[in-house]
């Protein structure tokens, strides 16, 4: 399970999406574009089937309706050749994480480590771990 924070969109996310930081609004997301985004922050919870064991949060300050994973283990979707222990970080692909083979474009573009490989929906049991 994992640790989440909500956190604002004005796109309609899906569980197991990568998003970044959202520079227009404070406390919104949006869903990642490009590879090696330095500014990815985290998965949206809840793909897979699982669920979300604790949610940090101060009521009225810092609240939303995306809940992004910040700590622990969650479901994330990927393209291309995936194996557990990669690292990952945001990819080409829209919303989808991809192997961190850049290691210098992937300082400070990581989100977590692949702790299997993609299963039939295309998605990986990641560690989340943002560096």
């Amino acid at each position: 399970a994992d640790i989440i924070e909500k956190a604002h969109s004005k796109q309609d996310l899906a569980a197991g999406e990568v998003v970044i930081l959202d520079n227009s609004s404070e406390n919104h997301v949006q869903r990642s574009q490009q590879a090696y985004q330095k500014t990815a922050i985290g998965v949206v919870s809840g793909a897979g089937g699982i669920k979300y064991a604790m949610e940090l949060n101060q009521e009225g300050v810092l609240d939303g309706d995306v809940p992004i994973a910040i700590a622990g283990r969650v479901k994330v979707k990927v393209v291309g050749q995936v194996k557990a222990g990669d690292l990952l970080t945001t990819s080409n692909v829209a919303g989808h994480a991809m192997c961190a083979k850049n290691r210098k474009k992937a300082f400070g573009a990581i989100i977590g480590k692949a702790l299997s490989t993609p299963d039939e929906e295309g998605l990986v049991l990641m560690l989340v771990g943002l560096q």
